[in-house]
């Protein structure tokens, strides 16, 4: 059950349901505290805005971070700015499938976020296509279960620790620079202080995914903002984000969201 307190009330788009799985689609104003109840785990994506909650001691989740709320606690969610998030309420079945990786205190944040995010981003869109013939229920369905076997993943690494400082200070500096500096792998290194190959494979280790990967999931999500909030040319936006060309814009946002810019802007819209 979600309760909601403070702010007004979410405002419920469309839903889907069916045995195992609840699928709806929520905007959320400014100064909203959500709390999630009950025996359920949740799954949200979301989509736009940014988002904190009780067990947040850093930056705020952001747009495009994919999250699992884990069942028989209570989760309190608080939106500083207007937001929209794909809620999916499980039954507690499903995450019962994935012994000893779901069972965390508090959310945990799916990593890698480019794959979560790009099977998310799927899962909305066949929410929006509707799902209600039976081909339809089980590619959900399967979508579903593919991000709970990262929620499964990303528990068990953050059981693991957290990443060095070295690492940490890499990552943070490819955040604040993706869309002004084109980053090598022999650069980062130097940076970091440590050797390429040591570097590469520590990153995938910890964030499980390439450095390049990471590097254009950032420029893609950048470029859905872009798509969100304003309505720049596809050409303008694949400058921007600095992919070579509109061709290359698209094929490597294909990649990472499973679907092309102008798809995603049709999506975006429909919702």
């Amino acid at each position: 059950m979600i309760r909601t307190a403070a702010g007004g009330g979410a405002l419920k788009g469309r839903s889907a349901a069916v045995p195992s799985y609840e699928v709806s689609e929520v905007n959320y104003p400014a100064g909203l505290c959500v709390k999630l109840h009950g025996r359920d785990p949740y799954l949200c994506f979301l989509i736009q805005g940014s988002l904190t909650t009780e067990h947040l001691s850093e930056e705020p989740y952001a747009s495009g971070d994919v999250l699992y709320f884990p069942s028989n606690s209570a989760h309190a969610i608080r939106f500083a700015e207007p937001a929209r998030c794909l809620l999916v309420q499980l039954r507690p079945e499903l995450p019962r499938r994935f012994p000893g990786g779901l069972d965390q205190r508090g959310e945990v944040l799916l990593n890698p976020g480019w794959e979560a995010y790009s099977i998310a981003k799927r899962l909305q869109a066949e929410f929006h296509r509707g799902a209600e013939v039976q081909s339809g229920r089980l590619l959900v369905e399967a979508l579903v279960m593919q991000l709970l076997t990262l929620a499964a993943r990303s528990g068990r690494q953050k059981e693991g620790g957290r990443e060095p400082a070295w690492l940490k200070k890499t990552r943070t500096a490819i955040d604040n620079g993706f869309l002004h500096i084109e980053y090598g792998l022999q650069q980062l290194a130097v940076l970091a202080g440590v050797h390429p190959v040591h570097l590469a494979r520590e990153f995938r280790a910890h964030y499980g995914i390439t450095v390049g990967q990471y590097i254009r999931r950032l420029r893609v999500q950048h470029a859905c903002k872009l798509m969100q909030q304003s309505r720049m040319p596809l050409k303008e936006i694949a400058a921007v984000c600095r992919f070579a060309d509109a061709s290359h814009f698209s094929n490597q946002f294909k990649k990472v969201v499973g679907m092309t810019p102008a798809q995603y802007r049709n999506t975006d819209e429909g919702g």
